[in-house]
């Protein structure tokens, strides 16, 4: 059974490198979405629950100033009845 640990061993490296390119992949659509997570989700085809735990596991850290609103919360504020 020699060959067991270089499987697993390949199996770890396939496993990260995959995750590394998704991770690749999935920034570069929220970026093309102004990191708006709904419109990312609905390009890629997925819930937007399951892009967030996408994101979640492969630890993407997300902008300061993302695409959910263009104006600061002080001008939603101004706005109110």
């Amino acid at each position: 059974m020699k060959g067991v640990p270089q499987r697993q061993d390949q199996a770890a490296t396939t496993r990260c490198i995959w995750e590394e390119l998704a991770g690749e992949f999935l920034v570069q659509v929220l970026r093309d979405n102004n990191w708006n997570r709904g419109a990312a989700a609905q390009e890629l085809g997925i819930g937007r629950q399951t892009l967030w735990r996408k994101i979640k596991r492969i630890n993407i850290q997300p902008p300061k100033q993302d695409g959910r609103s263009a104006r600061s919360k002080s001008d939603r504020q101004d706005e109110s009845c």
